[in-house]
């Protein structure tokens, strides 16, 4: 007797992102979908995340006054809870910022600038504040501000694995998401500090660059000059990528007329880096205020272009740390120039030298170091290498997978130790303990 064929099934939503189509998974947690890897990586992290927050909520002390270590723009009391922890440090800061604005003066003391509103960019707490006035102040900046930066950070991972699917593989992709997860200063991605916001934007303008969309990767380039002070950082990385794309233009095609766009694309993200000074001179009236600004903080007071790395943290710790502490910066510059490296594509590989590049050009070597480092994407999965065919394929397989495993330990200690030991704050901050 025939049996009858098995009812088809409904087609499934086509769904088209930066003009590509997007394939909804056959069934839910389909491992070949684009998104899903990523996002769950990301939730099951955050998650992690969190509870190490909250178990540092509750050993945190009460912070009522302003030190020369910490500003105090909002007294919070002893165990204040994973919400109000998420605005310790810069947080506080942007929470000012999202309730009253920017001074209209600079605050001075004889003729020095104190810190102050205008030394932080406006994006992030500009749309915190348009979310608490959507819900008309049913959602405080306690709670909108880690859930913006979350739902950024949730973002950037999606784009960074589909450029690295798309060039290395399922493997490579996953594990580099993995390693951006938990790393040390990741829980910075759902607090209240912009690195998740400019992690989406800088994801989101490399991948215009792929899709060779130069019109979108220069709209979306304005609001990372509004993010963060990385602008110089992403124009590098277009003159190094310009720079690839001609040394590569015999594999693929690098015309006259894309050579121009690309430069002026190149010219034009350089000009953003002024934009936010600029804003700030004219409204405060005064001349060089971003600058004198960012000066206010001690760890920026001499700071400047060609900072010498070794020299300072010899002058602070002595020239046994600061040589270690460089010679651990060998193993990344060895990262980015390993042949397996081009397995990231060239957007990916322009950004990390440049990202590189901007970190020893223009800021001064600290605690803070650890979580600018969160930026550089990439770099974090050191290992893209890959796999040989023949008899040490699985071999290959199972070393990666072990080294993974160790990496992954390596950052859930360091995330703890960061989140319960740096960004909460079981005793008063300053006397040399690290700042996030």
């Amino acid at each position: 007797m025939p049996t009858s064929a098995p009812p088809s099934a409904p087609p499934r939503p086509r769904i088209v992102v930066f003009g590509r189509e997007v394939h909804w998974p056959a069934r839910f947690g389909d491992p070949t979908a684009s998104w899903v890897t990523p996002v769950a990586i990301y939730v099951a992290t955050r998650i992690m995340a969190a509870v190490f927050l909250i178990q540092g909520a509750s050993r945190q002390i009460a912070m009522t006054e302003t030190t020369a270590a910490y500003t105090v723009k909002f007294p919070t009391p002893a165990n204040p809870g994973y919400w109000t922890v998420t605005h310790n440090w810069d947080g506080q800061w942007y929470k000012s910022i999202a309730l009253n604005g920017y001074p209209l003066h600079l605050p001075m003391v004889g003729d020095t600038v104190q810190q102050n509103e205008w030394a932080f960019y406006p994006l992030f707490p500009g749309l915190v504040r348009a979310i608490m006035e959507l819900s008309a102040g049913r959602i405080g900046f306690n709670v909108a501000a880690p859930l913006l930066a979350t739902l950024c950070g949730g973002v950037a991972m999606i784009v960074l694995h589909r450029m690295l699917l798309e060039t290395a593989g399922r493997f490579v992709a996953a594990a580099t998401v993995l390693c951006v997860c938990l790393y040390a200063a990741a829980p910075i991605m759902q607090v209240a500090y912009t690195e998740s916001m400019a992690m989406m934007f800088i994801t989101l303008v490399l991948y215009q660059l792929r899709v060779r969309n130069y019109a979108f990767a220069a709209a979306l380039s304005v609001p990372l000059s509004l993010t963060r002070g990385i602008a110089p950082a992403m124009a590098i990385a277009m003159g190094l990528y310009w720079l690839l794309r001609w040394w590569h233009r015999k594999d693929r095609a690098f015309e006259r007329v894309e050579q121009v766009k690309l430069a002026a694309l190149t010219l034009f993200v350089g000009a953003l880096s002024g934009v936010w000074p600029l804003i700030v001179d004219m409204v405060t009236g005064h001349q060089n205020a971003f600058l004198e600004t960012q000066r206010a903080w001690k760890v920026n007071a001499d700071r400047a272009l060609f900072n010498n790395w070794w020299q300072r943290i010899e002058v602070y710790y002595g020239p046994i740390a600061a040589t270690l502490i460089m010679a651990a910066v060998l193993p990344l510059l060895i990262v980015l120039f390993r042949k397996a490296t081009r397995v990231w594509g060239l957007e990916l590989r322009a950004w990390a030298l440049a990202y590189a590049i901007y970190l020893f050009l223009v800021t001064s070597p600290g605690s803070s170091t650890v979580r600018f480092v969160l930026l550089i994407l990439a770099p974090l999965w050191p290992f893209p290498d890959p796999v040989p065919h023949g008899p040490e394929e699985m071999a290959h397989r199972r070393r990666r997978i072990v080294i993974l495993v160790i990496l992954s330990g390596i950052g859930i200690v360091a995330q703890y130790l960061f989140i319960t030991e740096v960004f909460t704050l079981p005793v008063p901050p300053g006397s040399g303990r690290p700042y996030p």
